[in-house]
Order: C-alpha cells, then sequence, then structure tokens
C-alpha cells in the first residue's frame, strides 16, 4: 500500500513539474473567496484571434479586471469577487459589446461570448438591468452556495451565518444554546474549518473547530457584514488547509460608488417564547429577553478607486437560572440564596473594510474585525449566584490583501493576522467556595482559565495562464506560512472548595477541601508551512481532471521539548513501553504529510447541463493543542485533596487533618501543602509514534440542469478517518503489557504514589457513507421566487469514545458504533416568496430522524467486562410531520417569515418583519439527555427512554424593523 501510494505522489508530482516548466503561462481554480469566468471568444461561430480583450466591470465598485484572448480565442477572468459583472470585447476589427452576468463566491464557470465585428448591423451596448445568474456545473466538489438574497430573507433566530450551513447535504447544526457549532461526515466539529476572506478561524486549542464557538451564545462574524458563503463538504481542493470534513468560504461587503446602508433591530422575550415543557406545574416563566440589533455603512471615498465598508451587530440576552435548596429545611440559614437570578449575555461585533484598485492589474484590500463578548453562567440548582463564571470570548483580525494580474500569471499576496482569546473567570474570585452537600454550593468559582491562539499568516498564491498539451491546463500553486503561538494558563480550582457534608460533623466543619496550586503556564509556539500546487486539466471538451497535491508540515505537533521526568519514567516503565517516554529527542514532526487530491467532471452531452462529477482526495488535521497539556499540566499544577475531621483518625484509609477554621483560606491550605499533605497527580504519557488524524474522502455523483432554472444532484459520499487521538488507561494493560498486579476494578497500582496512568493512543477511526439529494431553484427579481431542498441519507460510526476512551482496555476493543452526529435521515427544504404589496415570505422546514443516545446495560454486573455499553444505538421515538401514520421524524420544526417594506425617497425602505420558529410548537428532545440506563439485575428503570432536557424552546416568535438607503 505504501508502495501504490508513494507511486502515486510521484505521478503527481511529474505532472506538477512538467506544468511549472511549460511557458505561456489562465486558470480554472477559483481563488478561495472569488470566482473564475473563462471561455472562448467567438465571431461567427470562430475564434477571435489573439490580442482581443475582454474586461470585467463590476456594477456597484466599479473595479474591472481584464483578460487577453489566446491564439484559440480562449479567456479567463482570475479572482472575480462575487456579484454582477459587465462583460466587454474590445479590439480591433470588433465592436464594443456587453453581457451582464452575476458570478458567485468558488465558482469556476465556463462562458462562450461573442463578438460582433465591424461590419455587422450595430447592436446596442446599454447596461443590462438584470444580470444573468452563472451556475457551475462542472466542478468536482460536493458544494453549496449560500446567496445574499438566502441570508437575508429566510428565517433565522440568532443571526448566526453558519446556521444557514444546514443548507447544504451532509452537514448538520449543533442548535444547543450554548454550543453554536456545525459538523459533517463523521467526524466532530473540531474537523472542520472556516474562512472569511481567506483569513482561517480554525480552533487549534480547544473544541468547536471555529474559535469562540464551543461554549458560546454569540456569532463569530456580523451577518450585516457577510455578502454570501460556500460550504464545501467533499473533495475540496489542495489549496485549503487545517480540515478533514467540511469548508465554509464566505465573502464580506464591500463599498460601492454609491452611499448604502441599513439598521436593523430583532426582539424576543418570554412572551413569544413557548412554555418549557420541564417546568414545574404552575411554575411562571422564568425572565428572558433578546434584542439583536446593528448597522452598516459603506460607500466611495474615490470612485471606482477606493471604497469602505463598516459594520456593528450587539447581541443582548438575558434570561434566568433558578437557584433551589436541597433542603428546604435548611431555608432559614441558607435562603437568601434561593431565587431566581438573571444569566446576562453581551455580544459586540465589529468590521471594517477598504478596497482599493490604483490600477486596472492591481487590487488591494484592508480589514479589520473584532469579536467581544461576555456570558455571565454556570449557576442554577444548587449552584448559587454566587459561583458564577463570566464567559469572555475576544476575536480580533486583521487582513491585508494585494492582488497583481500580469499577462501571463495573477498572484495574489495576503498577510493575515489573528487573536483568540477564551477567559473563563470566576465572578466572585476572592470568596472561597463552600458546598453544602445535599442544600447549596456558596462561594466563588473555583477554576479561572486563559486559553488562546495568537496567528501570523503570509499566504501567496500564483495562478498561470492557460497553456496547451493534451489538452488545456491551468496551474495555482501557493506557499503558507504560519506563525503560532499558543496562550494556556489554567488554574484548576485555585480557588479553594471546601464541601460540608451532613454525615461528618453534620455540617459543623468541612470534611474535604480541593485546592489547585503550582505553574499554570501551559503556552507554547509553533511555525507552520503549507505547499500546494493544482492543475485543472482540461482534457477534452467533456472531460476535465482536477490533480493536485498538498504538503503540510508543523514544527510542534506534540510537544517536541518535553522531557519525561525520572520519577514517571520509574513509575510507569513496567506498564508502558519507551515510546511513551521522551528526553526531547523522541517527537520529530512528520515530515511525510502529501495529500494528493483528484476531482474530474465530465459533461455527458457537451451542452453544460449533465455533468457525472467525483473524486478523491487525503487530508490532514492537527491533534488539538489542549489535548497534548495533561502530560504537563498534571506535574506543574495539582489539585491538592484534603480529608478534614474533628481527632485526626483515618477515614475510609486515608488520613485526615484535624480541623482547624484557619485552614478555612489559601493561606490555611498553603500551611498544609508545605507540611506535605497532598497526593501525587494521575501520570499522562504521548506516544512519540503518534499519527496525525487523516481522512481519505471519495464522492461520485451527477447534476442536472432542468430547464433554465432548476438544478438537481445526486451524490454518493464516502469517508474514512483513521487515526484519531484519544487516552486509554495505561496500567490497564495497553499493547498487551501486564502489571506486576492483576487489575482490580480497573487498573493495577501505581508505584510512587501517583493515581493511574493514562497514554494515548490513535487507533480511533471513524466511517461515514451519504448520499445527498438536492434540487434548487435560485431566487431572482424577474420569478420572484426560489427554493432549495436537500436531503441526506448517512451512516457514521466510529470506535473508541472521546478524548478518553476508558470503557475498553484498548481502543480496538470498542464495538463499532455509531457516533453521537449519526443520523440516518435528515431534509432541509426552504423557500422564499415576493408577495403583492411590497411583501415577501418565507420559510425553512427541517426533518431529521434524530440522533441517538447510549444504552448503559448494568442488568449483568457493574465490575469489569460485566457493563455492556451501547453507543448511541437507542433512538428517539418517532412522529409523523403532515402524513398521519408515518412516524419518521425525532426532529421537526418549520419557520417562517414574513417582511413588509415602505419604500419611500427614491431609494428608502422600511421594513416590518415578524418570524415563528417551530410553528407547530413540535418537541425535540436534547440526545444527551435520555436515560438509557439499565439497571443490575434487569430491575425496571421508569425513566428509560425518556429525555430531560429540550434541544431549543418550542414555538417562538420574533419581532423586528429594518431600515435601508
Amino acid at each position: 500500500m505504501n508502495t501504490l501510494r508513494w507511486g502515486i505522489l510521484q505521478a503527481l508530482g511529474l505532472t506538477v513539474v512538467a506544468v511549472g516548466s511549460a511557458i505561456a503561462p489562465t486558470v480554472v481554480e477559483a481563488q478561495v473567496t472569488s470566482a473564475v469566468v473563462r471561455g472562448h471568444v467567438l465571431a461567427n461561430g470562430n475564434p477571435v484571434p489573439a490580442g482581443v480583450q475582454v474586461i470585467a466591470t463590476n456594477a456597484e465598485t466599479g473595479f474591472t479586471k481584464q483578460s487577453t484572448t489566446q491564439e484559440n480565442g480562449s479567456y479567463a477572468l482570475i479572482g472575480l469577487v462575487p456579484g454582477t459583472y459587465q462583460l466587454r470585447i474590445q479590439g480591433e476589427g470588433y465592436q464594443p459589446t456587453a453581457r451582464a452576468v452575476r458570478v458567485s463566491i468558488g465558482q469556476v464557470i465556463d462562458l462562450d461570448l461573442n463578438a460582433m465585428t465591424e461590419a455587422a448591423t450595430t447592436v446596442s451596448d446599454e447596461v443590462v438591468v438584470t444580470a444573468e445568474r452563472l451556475v457551475d456545473m462542472r466542478t468536482s466538489e460536493v458544494s453549496t452556495n449560500i446567496s445574499v438574497e438566502q441570508i437575508e430573507s429566510l428565517p433565522q433566530g440568532n443571526r448566526n451565518f453558519l446556521n444557514f450551513a444546514a443548507l447544504a447535504p451532509g452537514v448538520r447544526i449543533n442548535d444547543r444554546d450554548t454550543e453554536k457549532t456545525f459538523q459533517a461526515g463523521a467526524l466532530t466539529a473540531n474537523a472542520v474549518n472556516v474562512y472569511i476572506d481567506g483569513v482561517s478561524y480554525k480552533n487549534q486549542v480547544i473544541n468547536g473547530g471555529v474559535v469562540g464557538q464551543d461554549s458560546s451564545r454569540g456569532n463569530p462574524f456580523p451577518q450585516n457584514a457577510v455578502q454570501e458563503f460556500r460550504v464545501i463538504t467533499q473533495n475540496f481542493k489542495a489549496e485549503y488547509e487545517q480540515a478533514s470534513s467540511a469548508i465554509i468560504t464566505a465573502k464580506t461587503k464591500s463599498g460601492t460608488n454609491e452611499f448604502h446602508g441599513d439598521t436593523f433591530i430583532y426582539y424576543q422575550d418570554k412572551s413569544l417564547v413557548a412554555d418549557d415543557d420541564f417546568a414545574r406545574p404552575g411554575e411562571p416563566k422564568a425572565q428572558y429577553e433578546r434584542k439583536q440589533y446593528g448597522l452598516s455603512f459603506g460607500g466611495p471615498i474615490i470612485r471606482d478607486k477606493l471604497h469602505f465598508f463598516v459594520a456593528y451587530e450587539g447581541n443582548d440576552q438575558d434570561r434566568a437560572e433558578r437557584v433551589t435548596l436541597g433542603n428546604p429545611a435548611a431555608q432559614p440559614i441558607f435562603g437568601q440564596y434561593e431565587g431566581s437570578f438573571v444569566q446576562p449575555f453581551r455580544e459586540d461585533l465589529f468590521f471594517g473594510k477598504l478596497d482599493f484598485q490604483p490600477s486596472y492589474n492591481q487590487t488591494m484590500d484592508l480589514s479589520f474585525s473584532l469579536r467581544e463578548e461576555s456570558d455571565i453562567k454556570d449557576f442554577s440548582g444548587q449552584n448559587s449566584y454566587e459561583a458564577a463564571n463570566d464567559i469572555k470570548n475576544t476575536v480580533r483580525t486583521l487582513k491585508f490583501g494585494h492582488t497583481y494580474d500580469a499577462e501571463s500569471f495573477t498572484n495574489e499576496a495576503t498577510l493575515l493576522y489573528m487573536k483568540y482569546e477564551w477567559h473563563p473567570t470566576p465572578v466572585n474570585y476572592d470568596l472561597i467556595g463552600r458546598e453544602y452537600v445535599g442544600i447549596i454550593r456558596i462561594g466563588g468559582g473555583s477554576t479561572k482559565q486563559n486559553i488562546g491562539q495568537e496567528v501570523w499568516t503570509f499566504k501567496d498564491d500564483v495562478t498561470f495562464t492557460e497553456f496547451d498539451w493534451l489538452g488545456g491546463h491551468s496551474v495555482k500553486t501557493g506557499l503558507r506560512i504560519s506563525k503560532v503561538d499558543y496562550e494556556v494558563e489554567k488554574y484548576q480550582v485555585s480557588n479553594p472548595i471546601f464541601r460540608y457534608r451532613p454525615e461528618i460533623g453534620n455540617y459543623a466543619f468541612p470534611a474535604e477541601a480541593e485546592y489547585g496550586t503550582g505553574d499554570p503556564d501551559l503556552s507554547g509556539k509553533t511555525t507552520q508551512y503549507g505547499l500546494y500546487v493544482q492543475d485543472d486539466w482540461s482534457v477534452t471538451p467533456k472531460l476535465t481532471l482536477n490533480l493536485g497535491v498538498r504538503w503540510d508540515y508543523d514544527t510542534d505537533l506534540l510537544g517536541k521539548d518535553y522531557v519525561t521526568p525520572a520519577g514517571i519514567r520509574a513509575a510507569a516503565s513496567q506498564y508502558v513501553p519507551d515510546r511513551y517516554f521522551t528526553d526531547g529527542n523522541d517527537r520529530d514532526s512528520p515530515t511525510d504529510l502529501f495529500q494528493p487530491r483528484l476531482g474530474f467532471s465530465f459533461d455527458m452531452f457537451d451542452d453544460n447541463r449533465t455533468v457525472l462529477f467525483g473524486g478523491v482526495g487525503r487530508y490532514f488535521d492537527r491533534v488539538l493543542y489542549n489535548e497534548i497539556l495533561d502530560e504537563r499540566f498534571r506535574l506543574q499544577w495539582g489539585v491538592r485533596k484534603f480529608q478534614f475531621s474533628q481527632d485526626g483518625l483515618p477515614r475510609n484509609g486515608q488520613p485526615t487533618i484535624v480541623w482547624n477554621d484557619a485552614y478555612l483560606s489559601v493561606d490555611g491550605l498553603n500551611q498544609l501543602i508545605a507540611s506535605g499533605v497532598a497526593p501525587n497527580p494521575e501520570i499522562f504519557l504521548i506516544d512519540s509514534k503518534t499519527r496525525i488524524p487523516e481522512t481519505v474522502q471519495a464522492s461520485l455523483g451527477i447534476r442536472q440542469r432542468l430547464g433554465d432554472d432548476w438544478l438537481t444532484s445526486l451524490t454518493f459520499a464516502r469517508n474514512r478517518s483513521r487515526h484519531g487521538f484519544t487516552y486509554i488507561f495505561g496500567n490497564r494493560n495497553p499493547d498487551g503489557l501486564n502489571g506486576p498486579l492483576p487489575d482490580e476494578g480497573c487498573c493495577a497500582p501505581v508505584s510512587g504514589g501517583f493515581g493511574n496512568i493514562l497514554v494515548s493512543s490513535d487507533a480511533k477511526q471513524t466511517w461515514y457513507n451519504g448520499v445527498y439529494v438536492t434540487l434548487e431553484k435560485a431566487y431572482s427579481e424577474a420569478s420572484r421566487w426560489g427554493m432549495t431542498l436537500a436531503y441526506t441519507y448517512s451512516e457514521a460510526e466510529e470506535t473508541g469514545g472521546d478524548l478518553f476512551s476508558l470503557d475498553y482496555p484498548k481502543v480496538s476493543d470498542y464495538p463499532r458504533h455509531p457516533t453521537s452526529g449519526d443520523e440516518r435521515h435528515r431534509i432541509v427544504m426552504t423557500g422564499i416568496m415576493a408577495l403583492p404589496w411590497d411583501m415577501k415570505l418565507s420559510s425553512t422546514l427541517t426533518l431529521g430522524s434524530g440522533t441517538g443516545y447510549t444504552i448503559v446495560d448494568q442488568s449483568q454486573g457493574t465490575g469489569p467486562g460485566e457493563i455492556q455499553y451501547r453507543y448511541y444505538t437507542a433512538r428517539p421515538a418517532k412522529h409523523s410531520f403532515l402524513i398521519p401514520g408515518v412516524d419518521a421524524w425525532g426532529y421537526r420544526s418549520l419557520d417562517f417569515r414574513l417582511e413588509k417594506s415602505f419604500e419611500f425617497g427614491g431609494s428608502q425602505a422600511f421594513s416590518l418583519v415578524g418570524e415563528v420558529f417551530n410553528v407547530f410548537d413540535y418537541e425535540n428532545y436534547d440526545p444527551r439527555s435520555y436515560n438509557g440506563n439499565i439497571p443490575f439485575g434487569g430491575g425496571v428503570n421508569e425513566a428509560f427512554g425518556k429525555p430531560t432536557e429540550l434541544i431549543e424552546p418550542g414555538r417562538r416568535f420574533q419581532v423586528g424593523m429594518t431600515y435601508s438607503f
């Protein structure tokens, strides 16, 4: 297999060398956030000679792109910003002619143009008001374009533009209130990447895939600054990096030759939201209010040359959480901590941009974005408001781009900066935490963290002019260099928590305490390099091959300079092989991360209507930085546990300390640490031979145009991923090794006073098979309506658990089981319709068969090998939608949006908006809240198969107003 793989790489390399050495280099490969229009200029059915100009003028900005025809009449316009263009033909002996077209992000359009000779009848050259919307039929990618009409018109509850990715087959949106992520295939959200104007928002530190999205109610970017975006779920080309499941690439709005602006506000409160199905009978609705508001403004500084655009969005949410005593008898003492308390969330999103075209062959852009949010939460139930945390989230980006068009190539140079900071901080960090078990937890939160990444990136992409060799070739090559600083500080339980138990002293003194001390700094740095070459080869007029290869290198993937302490080596060497230990020279980053990618499209009848397409590619991602830190963190920072008593006698085999009120402080516990009363930590070890997560994607499909307006497709997708990173118990005999004692309960004891040993494993695997069906009619001002339909059938399976696979001795012992995101059937359907009296109606229907939950079968016992885990095999109850008796859906939601516009002053408009989400008030339960426990001995669990939480509220309304000029 390795010989075959290397042979493929060599073949691709020879192709690249041959292409790169050819002379007269235009491109079929689109830039990440732009489009390409190419084809031939014909006169009376014959190619025009070389030297005829094709000029594309952006109808709104006046910016131009130019191309000169080759000997065969071919032309290519590279790097077109999505929008409407006038394509003009100019040349000696030909009349100036124009054609209006509209291109979308990421498209590569084949478009032949007709030139009129001077001898022909004169034709009108006036601007066409309605531009022809071009369709990219020949892409080998499985992709979905989200248009500006969809972003602006479809019902949208929280203004997170990533939610529209649900319109792409194979993509699932996480609807949970504080986890605004998306995923594709059998992989988690960590495997995706999002580009906004070419800036990667990849989270390399912690979960979520996109910076700031894993533990937030907020949005990554102001939606009123997003012009359109593209979702690529399969077979993305070699220019994309750090993703192995799906890519989103978005283009922001720009200023134009006219001053335009808009402002909006949307409102929702508890009176507009249905009752919570799990609220106590007679309990009043909890406080809730959400306001989303914003504005944008753009225009010319120098017409046709320099434009500006700025946008702002605010997101204010207030919702209540109830704190309740576990024992009402304690109300006289702790009653002041009970009640309903507001959980405020505040987010501000800014974006600013300058676009400049100093000459016809140069463009420059400079942009800045800022996201700042604060979310005070983590209190409810028996956790008092005093223990709340303020989750602070900040993302800053800066981008400068320069594009230069020469006769033989186009060069795009980009300098990018991104800084992400995530700071969960206790609101009352100066108050000692006290938990009265069974009653209430008071005092400040225990842990604060500073986690983030700072990334400087230089990218340079060169696209060469098309040349002929056994067909037409278009070559794009690029280089990426990123300097990444990981900023991580973990103050785990740095504010002590004292626990009072009724069975020990009857709450008179704390039975135990936890307190963390040490060095919290786990920061690091790395440099990342990426190289790629992409050759789009038009073998015949019907057949196009997309041949690409990418190579990535990261100077520090696994903590290359870490040295295993001698004490750790001595304690663990009897259990684990030498490859888990390092002297600082054993963890070289892999240099063989070559990723060949092959795509094809075949126009079956050479009419751009029926196209067979497909591809296969290899994709690497990286292990999250946070996942490798425990090896150091457990040694740098220890969470000490202290047992207290009145008499100092051992309890449960553990020594105790005679309680003294002086210990109820940080200083008091520091004194105990100095006297040596503290256990040693668990041992974490990383395999020096850890392989990088890898995915092979393959797809095959057919795309069909129906008439002039309809487009449909059928695609078969298959993904295979391996080398997923996880931890298993190291003193549970990994690799068949035996410790000095047999396993008892879980693991053999470790000498030196250490806890268990956990070692890394790269044995996780996933399998994904999917069938995608799409149907689309794009909205246009001419037809005044549009619709989309995306149906997904999929099977997603895996071995192992999440970051910790501790239920079996080894990952390979896990049965192959469905993933947490495995949903066999999913339908997403949208519609937009313009109505009389300046009204517009839109809707989104989402139906899903439901994801599974885990059955924990303890009927045969609770010891090792007795508990049976059936991961995500149980499914939620199914219900019908519109068709009685056809119970197929575990998730159902139908949303509507109605907008009424009032136009005045020639170019101004005021609109009233009403939206309703989940109009039928369906109960959509959170699959993680289902009870899947089967008790010991086969006893009856009355709660089995029942949920305890909704994934989102039921029916809810939202009202809004907009003004634009």
